[in-house]
């Protein structure tokens, strides 16, 4: 058999092709899982401004999903539009972040919250280094085209918790989940929290088990670890089959119910 030797500049180039390839896949995955998020919440894009000229990082996507699903919780009532990303109107704007994939700007109406929303946006900030924010509705960039929110989230920045990337982010105490036995080899190691829309980890892909089989649909996607709009779903319709509050989020009572049934 005749041996065929990959001289080191080329293996370079092929090795280098191979990660670029995987970094785009990463990173649209992650503007598609804000997308989702975004249909989940009940928000917009306007186009697909989230990338029309690039992708966005999965840091400023986790970012993102945790704060619009903060902004949902405390006034429900908001519409928000993503209304620019890694888009091409700011493709060519010296010094921005947007064509890095670390911006975003968004709308509210009605406007008649956007001083709430501007308090979450300061709170968030101080919880989050890293992040930053203008508020254009009152503060005009030298590039505004109209108001809005602009968000950045800045790579590297923040050290990053485990519990940080979900949006609705408190652990459970193990005493509360009744059902559990914490000697199973396939929980043990697995920190349970309030998950929902944005939560990903082995909790999410556990429970994603659990409901793939009951019988319950995920979509598309399947036991990915991320909680999606179907996921959301599957767990509204097992509540509802199982008399729970029907939340779509899976807290004490829903973890009590899914262990008894399903293990």
């Amino acid at each position: 058999m005749k041996e065929f030797i990959i001289e080191d500049s080329e293996r370079k180039r092929i090795l280098n092709l191979h990660e670029s390839a995987t970094k785009r896949q990463y990173l649209k995955e992650s503007a598609e899982d804000l997308r989702d998020a975004l249909d989940g919440l009940g928000y917009q894009e306007k186009g697909n401004e989230i990338s029309s000229n690039g992708e966005i990082t999965d840091e400023l996507s986790n970012k993102v999903i945790e704060l619009f699903s903060i902004i949902r919780r405390n006034i429900p009532e908001v519409k928000i539009k993503v209304t620019a990303g890694n888009d091409r109107y700011h493709s060519n704007n010296s010094g921005s972040l947007h064509p890095k994939g670390m911006a975003l700007d968004f709308t509210v109406k009605p406007t008649k919250y956007n001083s709430i929303i501007d308090d979450i946006l300061k709170d968030f900030k101080v919880k989050n280094p890293g992040f930053k924010y203008i508020n254009e509705y009152i503060n005009k960039s030298k590039n505004w085209t109209g108001g809005h929110f602009h968000i950045s989230y800045e790579k590297g920045i923040e050290v990053m918790d485990k519990r940080v990337m979900t949006p609705i982010n408190y652990t459970i105490p193990i005493v509360t989940l009744k059902n559990i036995d914490i000697n199973q080899p396939e929980i043990k190691d697995i920190d349970f929290r309030v998950i929902g829309i944005g939560s990903r980890g082995k909790d999410v892909e556990f429970v994603q088990g659990v409901l793939d089989d009951l019988g319950y649909d995920l979509g598309i996607h399947g036991i990915d670890g991320k909680f999606g709009p179907d996921t959301k779903n599957a767990v509204k319709k097992y509540q509802k089959d199982n008399n729970l509050k029907v939340d779509g989020t899976v807290g004490p009572e829903t973890y009590d119910s899914i262990f008894k049934i399903g293990l």
